[in-house]
């Protein structure tokens, strides 16, 4: 129920709720403390505070000193623009890059961004090795298997920086410029059976999905004189394509909410549109 209100995600409406019972749960307990006697109450109220006390206390261990030094990897990393690792990020990599702390852009909380989920999803799917470089706007590369390396050694002008145990390090030259995703896809929108947006690429090419994380979808619902207008995730699979044909579609949104439901004359109008960052990549 809480999912089909404007201004909640879907994804998120079970926070919502948990936060509901939280807070309506803690006068639930004070007041049947309450009822009880004083002496019971305070037996109560103590053993609830007990179970905030840890099992073990604090341990300090050896930390071995040689662990901060950096290997050749982060070494290697340290200087120069972000690195794209191919075909994926994975624990045992991060460990072996803890000694240098790097700021590593990827992972999940709560909502992966757009453009990260159409790019796992598109390398998942065996996308070419040049693809994805150009989607990311990459200029160096670890690449990690034998496939990856060899695609990317392929490319003109690329360069070998150095051969690790967890991947070879490449330097590579501007390629294609990537599609824009406001800017090279027309808009068409259809209001039965449900609100629908469609983007439609008008060339064909790769899909930048860094601009990607820097739009977003704009709602409007007028009902008569009324108009209400909220802010929407582009959602990473609502995007159908990495490599889009000329007149192909990019992005199909539907917008499924509960008042569409509702007889033509009582239903409001809806209308959807991109919305991107006017100083985004």
């Amino acid at each position: 129920m809480i999912s089909n209100l404007p201004v909640v995600g879907g994804m998120r409406a079970i926070g919502r709720v948990q936060a509901l019972v939280v807070l309506f749960s803690v006068p639930a307990i004070l007041l049947c403390l309450e009822s009880f006697s004083p002496k019971i109450a305070s037996i109560l109220l103590s053993l609830l505070l007990l179970e905030l006390i840890p099992g073990e206390w604090v341990q300090r261990v050896p930390i071995d000193p040689g662990w901060f030094k950096q290997s050749p990897l982060s070494s290697a990393l340290a200087n120069g623009p972000p690195v794209l690792v191919l075909p994926q990020v994975n624990m045992e990599l991060m460990v072996a890059l803890a000694d240098r702390e790097p700021a590593y852009y990827g992972g999940i909380s709560s909502r992966l961004p757009p453009g990260q989920e159409v790019l796992e999803g598109s390398i998942a799917a065996g996308a070419p090795t040049v693809d994805v470089i150009i989607a990311a706007g990459a200029r160096r590369v670890l690449a990690r298997t034998a496939r990856t390396v060899r695609e990317t050694a392929a490319i003109p002008g690329a360069i070998l920086l150095g051969s690790f145990e967890w991947g070879s390090l490449f330097a590579v030259p501007p390629l294609a410029a990537p599609l824009l995703i406001d800017r090279d896809s027309v808009s068409n929108q259809v209001s039965a059976p449900w609100p629908t947006l469609e983007l439609v690429a008008r060339r064909g090419g790769i899909l930048s999905v860094r601009r990607l994380d820097a739009c977003h979808l704009q709602e409007e619902f007028r009902l008569g004189p009324l108009s209400i207008s909220h802010a929407l995730r582009l959602q990473g699979n609502e995007v159908r394509t990495l490599s889009p044909r000329a007149g192909d579609v990019i992005v199909h949104h539907e917008s499924r909410l509960a008042a569409f439901r509702l007889p033509e004359l009582l239903r409001p109008e809806d209308r959807i549109e991109l919305v991107c960052a006017t100083n985004g990549p």
